[in-house]
């Protein structure tokens, strides 16, 4: 059986446990991997409080390294990729078609629908059932989450897991990527990928007007926000905007869920919604009690693509972009 790098999915998973994470104190309705609230979606597929693994925040740098004492289980892992891949994790699945290893990916939950190649499925990564997704004869398992103890059941009939997390910042967006090349033997792959990424991030950010703005990202009506512990915060902490949530997040959990008193006093200069959630902008703007707010009386609400937002992988740079768009139109 191909071993890929189990000695650190088996920490992970110890991590896990250890920590008693679970779905519980999840949003009730999100989808990608961070958390889209709203009454549409429908089923959830990711947890914004789940532990993050040490790997997904290293550095590319660290992550493909060329060590002399690289482990016998890493270069199996290299020498026999895996060629049966399942992949739970819409972010975890663009990479994947990012780095070359699409033509070893049988099957991806039915959230991963990008690109439009991937082999979509009713499997989900919030509910996963480990007869369901073994059907798939897979030689890997890609998870961002171990939801319904699926790394344990998986673990248990030999089937390798790789937990790929969502980075709570860019840098360890970068590792997951170099830790998704690395299991899948498409190093080189990953490394064009990260030097795209960072050139194209670069480009975006040097683009972004100097000036310190107060954003409030609302996931959802339940005012479910990210802030700056979380990749999508971090965006905009790279911009230099001030994050009306991290106030609310002393703990760093990455989505804290704030309240409409709140959200109002701290008068944010521009609101950022997704194309997911269960109304419109002109809704926002028409709130009861929001007539003072900056945003509103400026007419700064922007609605965002919502898989772009809430999912790290080779699309990020689309998602800078829109927010570069949106804080030179509030600086203007």
């Amino acid at each position: 059986m191909l071993k890929v790098r189990f000695a650190v999915v088996l920490l992970v998973a110890s991590a896990l446990v250890a920590a008693g994470c679970g779905n519980d104190d999840a949003p009730a309705d999100s989808i990608g991997d961070a958390p889209i609230v709203n009454d549409v979606a429908g089923e959830s597929e990711e947890d914004p409080t789940a532990v993050q693994s040490e790997n997904a925040d290293s550095s590319d740098d660290s992550a493909l390294s060329e060590d002399s004492d690289e482990s016998a289980e890493e270069k199996t892992a290299q020498d026999s990729p895996p060629q049966r891949i399942v992949s739970l994790s819409p972010s975890a699945t663009e990479i994947l078609f990012a780095i070359g290893a699409g033509p070893q990916v049988v099957a991806v939950d039915s959230y991963s629908y990008y690109p439009p190649e991937a082999p979509v499925t009713d499997l989900s990564g919030w509910d996963p059932n480990v007869e369901a997704v073994t059907a798939y004869e897979p030689d890997l398992v890609v998870i961002s989450t171990d939801s319904n103890d699926l790394l344990a059941g998986l673990s248990a009939v030999g089937v390798p897991v790789l937990v790929s997390p969502a980075p709570s910042d860019i840098e360890g967006g970068y590792g997951s990527i170099a830790e998704l090349g690395e299991a899948t033997g498409h190093l080189d792959g990953a490394r064009v990928l990260i030097e795209d990424l960072r050139s194209e991030i670069e480009t975006a950010l040097a683009n972004a007007p100097e000036v310190s703005v107060r954003v409030y990202h609302e996931l959802g009506e339940s005012y479910f926000s990210a802030s700056s512990a979380s990749f999508i915060g971090a965006v905009y902490a790279a911009m230099g905007a001030t994050n009306i949530a991290d106030g609310a997040d002393p703990d760093g959990i990455g989505f804290p869920q704030l309240t409409e008193e709140y959200i109002i006093e701290s008068d944010p200069e521009l609101i950022v919604i997704t194309d997911q959630v269960a109304y419109t902008r002109e809704d926002v703007l028409a709130r009861p009690g929001w007539g003072e707010v900056t945003a509103i009386e400026n007419n700064n609400v922007v609605v965002v693509n919502a898989d772009i937002a809430s999912r790290w992988g080779p699309r990020l740079p689309q998602f800078i972009a829109a927010v570069v768009d949106a804080l030179s139109m509030v600086d203007g």
